[in-house]
């Protein structure tokens, strides 16, 4: 894995439905370069499956990610969220402390309370994020966003077939949903794969008076 694979993943995560030819030009490299490297880390497990990632806030779900503390029995704290809400990621990571998304309807801080007394032994930290819907969806949208969950690269054609619409309608609804961030298409990778890098993640818990005042004196 060199850094023109790192370069193509990054191009991945951000759209997975961009061509070949798109990356290349990102790049600088050719499509038939482009595709011989997916390939390869296909084959070699490092990109395991392309998705279409649904933001779950967009349709009025309010989340909750916490970090564990190191445990021995991950499936005991998932157990203890049943109740409140529905777990929707789930990422172990060294040391056996994990990171897990909850989604959740309605009464976000009573059910922040909960869980910070149900999993108190277990919790490092915990984060709210509250729902933004961004409108109504159509009868389509949801049958797009069903089709394309299954099948993330399905051409515009296919999916106007399967769903039994025009290709203009899948088109437009398929830009809206984009543009709005409820639809997101990106790849899933396997960090173990990735011979000679480590992957990590850092969460930031922010106040937003000091984001305001930063933003405020780095951007004009």
């Amino acid at each position: 894995m060199d850094r023109n694979d790192l370069e193509i993943m990054r191009a991945l995560l951000a759209n997975s439905r961009a061509s070949y030819q798109t990356v290349g030009r990102q790049l600088g490299l050719g499509s038939g370069t482009i595709k011989a490297r997916v390939i390869r880390m296909m084959k070699e497990g490092m990109i395991v499956r392309f998705l279409a990632n649904v933001k779950l806030e967009a349709f009025g779900y309010d989340l909750i990610y916490l970090v564990t503390k190191p445990v021995d029995d991950l499936n005991k704290v998932l157990r203890k969220i049943r109740p409140v809400g529905e777990t929707f990621m789930v990422i172990s990571g060294v040391g056996g402390v994990a990171t897990v998304g909850i989604a959740v309807r309605g009464e976000l801080e009573n059910k922040v309370e909960i869980l910070t007394k149900l999993l108190e032994p277990y919790v490092a930290s915990m984060f709210p994020v509250r729902a933004t819907p961004v409108g109504r969806f159509t009868r389509t949208d949801l049958l797009l966003i069903r089709h394309l969950m299954k099948y993330p690269k399905a051409t515009v054609k296919e999916t106007a077939k399967a769903i039994r619409t025009s290709t203009r309608t899948v088109k437009r609804r398929l830009d809206v949903l984009t543009k709005n961030g409820a639809l997101h298409f990106m790849i899933l990778f396997d960090p173990a794969a990735m011979k000679g890098y480590i992957h990590f993640s850092m969460i930031l818990n922010v106040d937003p008076k000091t984001w305001l005042q930063f933003r405020t004196s780095v951007v004009p």
